[in-house]
């Protein structure tokens, strides 16, 4: 389920001579949200709790919404909380 701008969205951190790619915030909780376990959910509330102010809801609801109601509906009760 993961989306092809998701790669383009992606974090690029230089590590000695290496690049090494993390997928971004919004994805990652629309795909935590998406899978929907415990575990799951409580990495999302994590990841959405580290930084609130920095964190693109409008992207990330969108992002949730391609994933399908039940994921949509997971990140705005976590985000609610």
């Amino acid at each position: 389920g993961l989306q092809g701008t998701a790669y383009a969205r992606s974090i690029r951190i230089q590590l000695d001579d290496r690049v090494i790619k993390f997928i971004g915030r919004e994805d990652f909780i629309a795909m935590k949200a998406f899978a929907g376990g415990p575990q799951d959910l409580a990495d999302a509330r994590h990841a959405i709790n580290t930084d609130r102010e920095d964190l693109d809801i409008e992207l990330l609801l969108s992002i949730a919404a391609k994933f399908g109601k039940a994921a949509l509906a997971a990140c705005e009760k976590l985000l609610g909380e």
